[in-house]
C-alpha cells in the first residue's frame, strides 16, 4: 500500500478516515473507502504530508478475524457507479 521513504528518511502513515461503502448480506465481506495520511522526511527535519484514498476489501476468516482481500491503488474519488 504504501512505497518506501527515499533514502535518509522516515515514513508514517496513518488512516485518517475510513468509511463502509458495501457489504454482503452474509456479513463475511465489506467494502470500504479508507484515507491514508503520510508523513515523509528525514529524522528531526521538515516532513511532506500527503494524503491518498484506498478501497480495501475486507473478508472474514473462520476464527472471527478479519483479512484484507483486495485493495485499490491510491487513486482520486470516483463518483459512484464508475470504476
Amino acid at each position: 500500500m504504501l512505497d518506501p521513504p527515499p533514502p535518509g528518511s522516515l515514513r508514517t502513515a496513518a488512516v485518517t478516515a475510513l468509511e463502509l461503502v458495501a457489504a454482503d448480506p452474509g456479513a463475511q465481506r465489506r467494502g470500504y473507502r479508507a484515507e491514508v495520511g503520510t508523513a515523509t522526511g528525514p529524522p528531526g527535519g521538515s516532513v511532506v504530508v500527503d494524503l491518498a484514498t484506498r478501497y480495501v476489501v475486507l473478508a472474514r476468516q473462520p476464527d472471527g478475524r478479519w483479512l484484507v482481500a483486495a485493495d485499490s491503488p491510491a487513486t482520486p474519488d470516483l463518483p459512484a457507479g464508475e470504476d
